[in-house]
């Protein structure tokens, strides 16, 4: 009977042991956030990151003032995400108004509202986003409007070759009021379908790219956003196993 209950003590903590690997080792795709301009606008603006990483986690809004550079913008994000525990690198800056990149590691969700002179590019490189929203600006405005660029890689596979990659463009113009996420999925959908991309339109205004009319498959997605106010955009990634 003691051995039989030794037994099942090791096969317990043999258990135990293999789900806190296997927590340990989820973790999720690179996202690379490109800043290009600076702070144009007088009254300044509010900028916005907001990351999520397993235990880790940031919610940043804050005021910028008038002519903060990107540069500046990246060592501040750069600073508040090192504090919370994220694995982040910077890229080369090309002189004060950019562009500069921060290589983020493990992100599950990542939301960036910029705007006034910043163009901000959100890069998931390593995965298709399960979601993807645009977020009506905070700011109050009567020209508020702003353009959204995005692009799919797709990858078709033919059996015994080599897989071919393919990127396909999306352009949706941002209203300069009462624009709802909802609306931007259904510009995404309608004009993807004319660029040959397939895509599900998701609750809450969500939208994913899935493929091609022609099989090929949706593997990664960038998207460049440009808005006189703080338009923004998030993305969910689905977490995996195995750390990076």
């Amino acid at each position: 009977m003691k051995g039989t209950m030794n037994t099942l003590l090791r096969s317990l903590l043999a258990l135990v042991c293999f789900a806190c690997f296997c927590t340990s080792a989820l973790g999720s795709g690179l996202v690379q956030v490109t800043l290009i301009g600076n702070i144009d606008q007088g009254q300044g603006s509010v900028v916005a990151l907001k990351v999520n990483s397993g235990s880790h986690s940031l919610d940043f809004s804050g005021m910028v003032g008038e002519d903060t550079t990107v540069g500046d913008l990246a060592s501040l994000f750069e600073l508040k995400l090192k504090r919370n525990g994220f694995s982040v690198t910077r890229g080369d800056s090309v002189a004060q108004r950019g562009p500069v990149s921060l290589f983020i590691d493990n992100v599950e969700f990542i939301s960036v509202r910029m705007g006034a002179g910043v163009i901000a590019t959100v890069t998931s490189s390593e995965e298709l986003p399960t979601l993807f929203r645009v977020l009506p600006p905070r700011i109050k405005s009567k020209s508020g409007g702003g353009s959204l660029r995005t692009y799919v890689t797709m990858k078709s596979e033919v059996k015994d070759q080599e897989p071919s990659l393919e990127i396909k463009g999306i352009d949706v113009d941002l209203p300069a009021r009462g624009g709802t996420s909802d609306d931007v999925a259904t510009e995404l959908s309608r004009k993807g379908l004319h660029e040959g991309v397939t895509s599900t339109k998701l609750a809450d205004g969500g939208w994913k790219a899935k493929g091609t009319e022609s099989g090929a498959k949706a593997i990664a997605m960038s998207v460049r956003l440009y808005s006189d106010v703080d338009w923004g955009i998030e993305m969910t990634l689905a977490p995996l196993v195995g750390a990076r």
